[in-house]
């Protein structure tokens, strides 16, 4: 699917508000010589000096790191505790200048401000921009870097002469801004507004989500991080990672990856404790690394035995599932996700536990609101693979997506639990899935991105602000000019009627105490 980044929206809905103004997305074309200083070309004569004045610039992009030609000059280490640092030629530096070094010919960690120059010594600041001051070597290369993506100053003085104008900023940026810097100019809106906005749309456009049902802790893999499983092994044990590139349903799955000593490597779940002689249901989706080998084992650790097992050697994409009964002496049972061999790999998406006769399941905490459900689904079981090394396995995809019965949420929503779901048909006899709606994660830095529909998110932003816009003005009096920008606005989201039929959903409902 496409996708856009936190920077694409912003500079979207900025040439939208202000598309009468110029410039809005600029690059500086001097070094400045002071962290209050944007020296820019295309500012003369791009406007009026009051047209600038109170607008936000907006670093939008960190200009590449130049080499100083010069170096660390100290004798020795330079601590990173040490505010003097003493180079080759401080000719090289002006005050306000931010540095940064490396041994090589890029740059990285530590960035620190020069605050005075005194041959050959230049007095600094460390550890600037987020970064955490470190020891450097003798001789490393000092290079000269700008200010961060995302600093934000406002302009307060503006000075058209000859070729390169500049807008002087305040309190200031910090380091001096350097060549081929990006920037933004915002002149009405603070642009981390822009931003907020953005994810305000973000959290109320809607897209449909598939989750298995399982009783499993972290069985649909939505989960941040692997704390919801335990890596063993047997010589070694495997490395457990959640994936977003080899997927099948949903967003995750977790990846079991043996080293060269690990001859089993296992995931093993979290314990359930179910009732003696229960049936269930056991199902998962796995992707096997051409070559290797998986296992699925539903494991009784009151005994320390095997309940059941499915396993399969085919590459690709396959889906085991069984059913078992719990023994009558076991009180607790995992499910154990293996890859077989040493260095084999393997991708698991969802891990499903369905006792046959439950009707009653907690809700999926990956859906917020009880309005957020849509129905219950299968994949029906494809065919059965049977060459040496299968055991319940079988192919994927062969089965159309099938309703598995009329299902409804049972609230409670004083209770710790607040919904569970209902299924009105039982006995249980495929991996079963939730069909629903969940909002789209919302961004923070400018690299940050989505895959919702762009045009929308844009749009929504644009007229979101335009209204913000228009109640300002209708608290100064200007009520046509608020008329014109509610307008506006209105007309936006006529426009995009027939596209958000697609994408928005009430989150929830107020009818007396209930939601």
């Amino acid at each position: 699917m496409p996708t856009t980044t936190m920077k694409a929206i912003r500079q979207k809905v900025a040439k939208k508000i202000y598309a009468a103004r110029f410039p809005i997305v600029s690059v500086t074309t001097s070094d400045s010589d002071s962290l209050t200083l944007v020296v820019d070309a295309v500012l003369a004569p791009a406007a009026q000096i009051e047209d600038f004045i109170e607008a936000w610039i907006f670093v939008a992009e960190q200009a590449t790191a130049v080499d100083s030609e010069t170096n660390i000059s100290e004798g020795g280490e330079f601590s990173a505790t040490d505010t003097t640092l003493t180079v080759g030629d401080s000719s090289k530096f002006q005050v306000g200048d931010g540095i940064q070094f490396s041994a090589t010919a890029t740059p990285s960690g530590e960035i620190c401000r020069i605050t005075a120059i005194s041959s050959p010594d230049l007095t600094i600041v460390r550890g600037i921009q987020s970064t955490t001051a470190a020891t450097h070597a003798d001789g490393d290369n000092v290079f000269i870097i700008g200010p961060a993506v995302g600093e934000i100053q406002r302009v307060v003085d503006v000075s058209f002469s000859g070729t390169n104008s500049k807008l002087t900023v305040a309190p200031g940026f910090s380091a001096s801004l350097v060549s081929g810097t990006d920037y933004e100019v915002h002149y009405k809106f603070y642009p981390n507004h822009v931003r907020d906005k953005a994810n305000e749309i973000l959290e109320n456009v809607r897209r449909p989500i598939l989750l298995p049902l399982t009783i499993v802790t972290d069985g649909d893999m939505e989960a941040a991080g692997t704390g919801d499983w335990t890596a063993a092994g047997t010589g070694g044990i495997t490395t457990l990672a959640k994936d977003t590139s080899t997927v099948l349903h949903g967003r995750k799955t977790l990846s079991l990856t043996n080293d060269g000593s690990t001859t089993r490597g296992f995931a093993k779940s979290a314990s359930m404790y179910l009732s003696p002689s229960t049936l269930v249901l056991v199902a998962a989706d796995v992707y096997i690394t051409p070559g290797d080998k998986a296992k699925l084992t539903l494991y009784d650790n009151t005994n320390s035995a095997d309940i059941e097992t499915a396993a399969s050697v085919t590459s690709g994409w396959v889906h085991l599932e069984f059913v078992a009964e719990i023994p009558s002496d076991c009180e607790d049972v995992q499910v154990w996700l293996e890859s077989v061999a040493v260095l084999d790999v393997t991708y698991w998406g969802s891990v499903q536990v369905l006792p046959v006769a439950r009707v009653l399941y907690d809700y999926p905490s990956t859906l917020e609101w009880a309005e957020d459900f849509d129905k219950v689904f299968y994949f029906g079981r494809g065919v059965g693979l049977a060459a040496t090394g299968e055991d319940n396995s079988f192919k994927v995809f062969e089965g159309p997506k099938k309703l598995w019965s009329p299902s409804s949420i049972v609230r409670d929503e004083t209770a710790v639990t607040p919904f569970r779901l209902q299924l009105k048909k039982g006995n249980v006899s495929q991996a079963l899935y939730v069909g629903g709606f969940v909002d789209y994660d919302t961004l923070t830095d400018d690299t940050d991105t989505t895959n919702a529909p762009e045009d929308i998110v844009v749009n929504l932003t644009y007229a979101d602000l335009m209204d913000a816009w228009a109640q300002e003005d209708i608290a100064a009096d200007k009520f046509e000019a608020a008329q014109v920008k509610s307008q506006k606005a209105d007309s936006i989201r006529r426009l995009l009627g027939p596209r958000m039929m697609h994408f928005w959903r009430a989150k929830g409902r107020v009818s007396g105490t209930r939601r």
